[in-house]
C-alpha cells in the first residue's frame, strides 16, 4: 500500500502559504507521492496524532524548537520546520537528542545557482579559493522607520519571547551562514559579528549586520545583511573569489550565474528543468522553488528513495551552534 503523507502547518503567514502552495505543487507534479492536501493547525491546538502526519513548522521563531522537541516526545516523526531552527545555544544542545527525520526551510541553497556553484567549486573549476562575500539586503526596518511607531507596533517580532534575542541576525543572518556552510562544504571555526540597531522599532531588533566567518580550510566570507537599507528587496548575492575564476549569484536573477576570468565576463545560463517546479529558465517560482525541492527530497527519503541532500538537523544544527557562539559587537549604547 502506497504510504500517504497528510502536512500539517502550524502558522498561515507568508512562509506556511509557501510551503501549503509549495506541496499543492508537488502534488500535482509527482502524485505518487501520496501528498494529502496540507491543513492548518489552530494556534495554540494539540499536535496531530496521525500517523501520517508531517508536521510543519511556519510559527514564531522561538517556538520552533520548542515544538519540535514536543513533537518528538509525542512520537512524531517527520517534520518540516522554517529557520532558525532555534534561537539559543540550550534549545541546540536539546535538539542534538532528536531522533525525528526534520528538514529547515534555508531555501536558497536549494536553487539552481547555489547548487551548480557548488560543484563547480568541488570540482575545482574556480582553483583555490580565496573568499566568498556578498550581502543580503533589504528595506523593512528603513520603511517601518520612516512609517512611524504606528507601523508594525504590533507584530510577533516586537515580542523576544517570540522572536528570540535577536531579529535580523537570526532570521537573515542564518540564511547568509547556512550559504556559506552549503558553498564551503564545512562549518565555521568563528564568526565576527557586528551588529547595528539604527531604526530599531524594539531594542532585541538588531537591523543592520556584518558577518565574518572563519573556516577550518583557512578561507574567511564575508556578509552584509541589511533590513534597513532603503529601495531594497530581497537583493541576496554572493561572489565566490578564487584564483582561476570569480563566480556571481544573485536571487533577483536566479537562473544565471557570471563567470569572471581575467578580465573577461561571460554568463552561465540553466538549461535544464531539474529542480523545483521543474519550470523552465527564468519561468520559474522565486523562492517557492526551495519549498518545492526540500518538500520533494524530503519525501524521497522517507520513502526510501534516492534523494539529494537538502537543509536537514545534522546540517543546519552545528552552523547554528556556531552562529549563536559568534563574538558580537555593536553600535548599541
Amino acid at each position: 500500500m502506497k504510504h500517504e503523507f497528510q502536512p500539517y502547518i502550524l502558522g498561515k503567514g507568508r512562509a506556511g502559504q509557501a510551503l501549503q502552495n509549495a506541496f499543492s505543487i508537488l502534488a500535482n507534479l509527482e502524485p505518487e507521492l501520496g501528498i494529502k492536501p496540507a491543513e492548518f493547525l489552530a494556534r495554540g491546538g494539540a499536535l496531530p496524532t496521525d500517523p501520517n502526519a508531517l508536521l510543519c513548522l511556519t510559527n514564531p521563531s522561538a517556538l520552533h524548537a520548542p515544538q519540535i522537541l514536543e513533537a518528538n516526545k509525542k512520537g512524531i516523526q517527520k517534520i518540516i520546520t522554517e529557520k532558525p531552527l532555534c534561537a539559543d545555544l540550550k534549545e541546540a544542545k536539546n535538539l542534538s537528542e532528536v531522533k525525528s527525520q526534520i528538514a529547515v526551510l534555508h531555501v536558497y541553497r536549494q536553487l539552481w545557482g547555489p547548487q551548480t556553484i557548488r560543484k563547480l567549486i568541488t570540482n575545482g573549476e574556480v582553483g583555490d579559493l580565496i573568499t566568498i562575500e556578498g550581502r543580503y539586503w533589504h528595506s523593512s526596518a528603513a520603511e517601518a522607520a520612516i512609517k512611524g511607531k504606528a507601523a508594525h507596533t504590533s507584530g510577533w517580532k516586537n515580542d523576544p519571547t517570540l522572536c528570540g534575542p535577536y531579529d535580523l541576525l537570526l532570521d537573515v543572518g542564518t540564511h547568509w551562514l547556512d550559504m556559506m556552510c552549503f558553498l564551503m562544504g564545512v562549518f565555521p571555526l568563528k564568526n565576527n559579528v557586528w551588529l547595528s540597531y539604527k531604526n530599531s522599532e524594539k531594542p532585541h531588533r538588531d537591523t543592520h549586520l556584518h558577518l565574518n566567518s572563519e573556516f577550518a580550510t583557512g578561507q574567511h566570507t564575508l556578509g552584509s545583511i541589511s533590513k534597513t537599507t532603503h529601495g531594497m528587496s530581497d537583493h541576496f548575492e554572493f561572489q565566490v573569489v578564487g584564483t582561476k575564476k570569480m563566480l556571481s549569484w544573485n536571487f533577483l536573477n536566479p537562473d544565471e550565474i557570471e563567470v569572471g576570468e581575467g578580465r573577461k565576463k561571460t554568463t552561465m545560463v540553466r538549461l535544464d528543468t531539474e529542480f523545483g517546479s521543474k519550470m523552465p529558465a527564468f519561468r520559474s517560482l522565486g523562492w517557492l522553488e526551495g519549498y518545492i525541492e526540500i518538500a520533494r527530497q524530503f519525501i524521497y527519503e522517507a520513502q526510501e528513495k534516492k534523494f539529494n541532500p537538502y537543509p536537514n538537523l545534522a546540517s543546519t544544527l552545528p552552523m547554528m551552534e556556531s552562529l549563536l557562539q559568534s563574538s558580537i559587537s555593536s553600535d548599541k549604547k
